[in-house]
């Protein structure tokens, strides 16, 4: 879903529309498209990402290890962002 609505956000004349309008006037507007461009274009993403990982396995490697990092970073901030509240 991230990826899909960080497309979304790329798209200046959407951004706007939501903005500017409620949700149900939103819609009607350059939305579906805009969901429909993104779809096609992160799974045209996703294709070449697999694709090359999946040719070399030491980049695999090192992105498994990145990936775990980021998941390891986000999970400390959340815990830090909890004990602010309490």
């Amino acid at each position: 879903m991230h990826v899909l609505e960080d497309k979304i956000y790329e798209n200046p004349l959407v951004m706007t529309q939501i903005e500017n309008n409620t949700k149900d006037q939103a819609k009607l507007g350059g939305f579906q498209n805009a969901i429909d461009n993104a779809i096609i274009t992160s799974g045209e993403a996703h294709q070449k990402m697999m694709i090359h990982l999946l040719s070399n396995l030491g980049e695999a490697a090192e992105t498994s290890n990145l990936l775990l990092d980021l998941m390891y970073a986000e999970k400390k901030n959340s815990e830090f962002d909890q004990s602010d509240v309490e």
